[in-house]
């Protein structure tokens, strides 16, 4: 019980710094749980490559019209979130057993529009790590348009 009592103390005594050992707490575990649920849906630029060439891989870039004439990944297909929220996908109908690869710069927004998919009953969707910028990063080619 001695114990308990120095706890309560010295929460009384710091606590500001309880707070944010508390919020640095639950950022990590946070962290940890969405590594673990997206821990084999996103791929990397290279394994994306392997995917395109290998397996027929679609390449499905979701970012705003502007964003997309900038530089995207080439054969990549133009589809609005919205469409996609809204079930108005009838380019993708034919690709439901092929992999896609979901592009974005955000990687939440990736990560919803691929569960989205997923409950259309797309076989494999992938997110790519690091969306356009990273597939930059890694010297890979983009069109202009």
């Amino acid at each position: 019980m001695i114990y308990i009592e120095e706890i309560k103390t010295f929460i009384q005594q710091h606590m500001i710094l309880c707070a944010i050992w508390i919020v640095l707490l639950v950022l990590v575990i946070s962290t940890s749980i969405n590594n673990w649920i997206f821990r084999n849906s996103e791929i990397k630029s290279n394994k994306a490559v392997l995917l395109i060439n290998k397996k027929n891989a679609i390449v499905i870039d979701i970012r705003n019209k502007d964003d997309y004439k900038s530089g995207h990944i080439i054969n990549s297909l133009h589809i609005l979130i919205s469409d996609i929220k809204n079930n108005n996908i009838y380019k993708l109908k034919k690709f439901k057993k092929s992999p896609l690869i979901i592009v974005h710069d955000n990687n939440i927004i990736a990560h919803s529009v691929r569960r989205n998919l997923c409950k259309l009953k797309f076989e494999e969707v992938y997110v790519l790590h690091g969306g356009i910028i990273g597939w930059k990063t890694g010297n890979f080619p983009v069109l202009l348009k």
